[in-house]
C-alpha cells in the first residue's frame, strides 16, 4: 500500500513539473512572438528605409551623442608610432521611425537588432591604421527603446597613429589624439555631441609600461577646403606617461657605471698594457647599450633623446680616454735611442 502511495506522489510531482515547464515555454514563446511582431512592423521595407537619415524634415541634422570608454592602453609602438587601445565606443541618436507604443506589443519596451538592418552614423576614426574599424561598428547589436532612442555600444581594439616625441625619453609624456567624425555627412547632416567632457575611465586596467594621466575630449566644427559646410568631430587626447623604472635599471644605471669605469682607467699604472683592453671593453659595452636605445626609438631627425645624447657624450669621453691612453703608453715606452721626447710633450706632462 505504501509503495502505491509513493508511486502516486511521484507521478503527481512529474505531472506538476511538466505543467510548469510547458507554461514557461508558452510564456517565452508568447514573448518571442511579441518581439517578432514588433520587429516585423518596425523594419517593414515598405515603412522603413535604412539608407535614409532618420529625421522628420530633410533639413534637420541627426544629433549623435558620442562617448568613449578607455579600458586599457595595450601598447605604444615607439618605433612605428602606433597606439593600441582597448575601448568601447558609444553612440546614441533618435530614430523617429523606430518608435512604438509598448502597450500594443505586450509591454515590450526595448529590442535588440542587427545594426545592418537600421541606419547608423558613418563615424570613423581619422587616425585609424587598422583594418575593419567601420565594419567593427556592426559586430554588436543596437538597442532601441520605445521612444526611438538607438544605442550602440561597440567593444573594439583601436589601432591609431601617434606622433612620438622622444626628446625626454625615457622620462617622456605622450599625447595621442583620437579624432572621430562622420566621413560623408557635414554638420547639417550629422551633428556630433560629446557624451562627457572626458572619456570614461571607470573600467580602466593599468598598463605595466604606461601611466594614464587623462583622456579629455573636445568638440570641433572644422571647415575644409573641399567643402562649404563645416564637419563636426570629437577628439580625445590620450595623455600617458612612460614608467621609467625599467629603463633606468637597464639603460641609465649601466651607462653611469661605465662612465665611472672610464675615469678609473687613468688610475692604472702607465706601463700596464691592460689599460688598452679595459678602454676597448668599455667602448664596446657603450656601443651595445646605445644600439638598444636606438632600436626602440623612431627613425626621426626632429629631436635626439636625452639618453641618446648622454650615451654619445660618454662614448666621446671613452674615445678621448682611449686616445690619451695610447699617447701616454707611446711615450712611456719611448726608446732613448730614437731620440729625446719632444719638448712640448715634456711641458704638457709637467
Amino acid at each position: 500500500m505504501a509503495t502505491c502511495f509513493q508511486s502516486a506522489q511521484m507521478l503527481l510531482l512529474i505531472l506538476s513539473l511538466s505543467v510548469i515547464v510547458e507554461g514557461l515555454q508558452a510564456q517565452n514563446s508568447t514573448g518571442n512572438k511579441r518581439e517578432q511582431h514588433l520587429l516585423d512592423d518596425l523594419l517593414n521595407p515598405e515603412k522603413y528605409d535604412r539608407r535614409i537619415r532618420p529625421v522628420v524634415r530633410s533639413e534637420d541634422p541627426v544629433t549623435v551623442k558620442f562617448g568613449l570608454v578607455v579600458k586599457k592602453i595595450e601598447d605604444l609602438d615607439d618605433q612605428n608610432q602606433l597606439l593600441l587601445t582597448r575601448a568601447d565606443i558609444r553612440e546614441y541618436w533618435m530614430d523617429p521611425q523606430l518608435r512604438w507604443n509598448s502597450s500594443k506589443y505586450g509591454g515590450v519596451k526595448y529590442v535588440s537588432v542587427d545594426p545592418k538592418l537600421i541606419w547608423i552614423p558613418d563615424v570613423v576614426l581619422y587616425e585609424n591604421v587598422g583594418e575593419g574599424f567601420g565594419s567593427g561598428m556592426r559586430r554588436t547589436k543596437a538597442v532601441i527603446t520605445e521612444e526611438g532612442l538607438v544605442s550602440l555600444n561597440v567593444p573594439t581594439i583601436i589601432k591609431s597613429s601617434c606622433k612620438i616625441h622622444v626628446k625626454y625619453y625615457p622620462f617622456d609624456q605622450q599625447e595621442c589624439k583620437l579624432k572621430f567624425g562622420s566621413w560623408t555627412y557635414d554638420s547639417f547632416g550629422i551633428a556630433l555631441e560629446l557624451e562627457n567632457s572626458s572619456a570614461d575611465l571607470s573600467e580602466y586596467s593599468p598598463s605595466v609600461a604606461w601611466e594614464l594621466l587623462g583622456v579629455p575630449g573636445e568638440f570641433h566644427s572644422v571647415f575644409y577646403d573641399c567643402c562649404v559646410a563645416p564637419y563636426d568631430d570629437v577628439t580625445y587626447k590620450v595623455q600617458i606617461k612612460r614608467r621609467a623604472l625599467y629603463h633606468v635599471m637597464y639603460l641609465i644605471i649601466p651607462c653611469a657605471m661605465i662612465s665611472v669605469l672610464t675615469l678609473l682607467v687613468f688610475l692604472l699604472p702607465p706601463d700596464c698594457n691592460e689599460r688598452m683592453t679595459v678602454g676597448m671593453a668599455i667602448l664596446v659595452g657603450l656601443s651595445f647599450f646605445f644600439l638598444l636605445v636606438a632600436e626602440n626609438m623612431p627613425a626621426t631627425s626632429e629631436a635626439v633623446p636625452l639618453v641618446g645624447m648622454y650615451y654619445t657624450v660618454t662614448m666621446i669621453e671613452v674615445s678621448c680616454a682611449f686616445f690619451m691612453t695610447c699617447w701616454v703608453l707611446r711615450f712611456h715606452h719611448h726608446n732613448p735611442t730614437d731620440g729625446e721626447v719632444p719638448r712640448w710633450v715634456k711641458v704638457g706632462l709637467s
